[in-house]
């Protein structure tokens, strides 16, 4: 929840900054956007990788190891991965949501 109102916050004095910067030069503002959009795209195939290599520990040590230490390690890094494969899903589908306008007003 703290999290959350903290980047509702931030969010709110971003959006002015940006609308500021979009009032001031239109087209600077949609390339350094694209280029803003294009720089993170690396980051949703590592999370992939991540989340997949939690998963495959957390099958090795269920089938290897009888520790309950182990197994709650285990249950904890697989949540871990899907908690990064839904959050990476919704926002690399904003994303893509995004750049495809910001191509349109490249256009």
């Amino acid at each position: 929840g703290l999290l959350g109102s903290f980047m509702m916050y931030s969010n709110n004095e971003r959006i002015s900054t940006y609308q500021a910067t979009f009032d001031a030069d239109k087209d600077a503002f949609v390339l350094s956007e694209k280029k803003r959009v294009e720089d993170f795209q690396y980051m949703y195939p590592t999370s992939l990788a991540i989340s997949s290599v939690c998963f495959v520990i957390t099958i090795l040590v269920f089938a290897f190891s009888k520790s309950p230490t182990f197994h709650a390690i285990g249950i904890v890094l697989s949540a871990l991965g899907f908690a990064l494969i839904v959050i990476d899903y919704f926002s690399k589908e904003r994303a893509q949501i995004y750049y495809e306008h910001i191509q349109n007003q490249l256009q």
